[in-house]
């Protein structure tokens, strides 16, 4: 949950991972 990164002040990494057919999709 990419939207909850961050809300409490603190450094926070996303890491999204994803195969080169989803690519048309985003």
């Amino acid at each position: 949950e990419s939207g909850r990164a961050g809300r409490d002040g603190l450094p926070a990494d996303c890491l999204l991972l994803y195969r080169p057919g989803d690519v048309p999709r985003q």
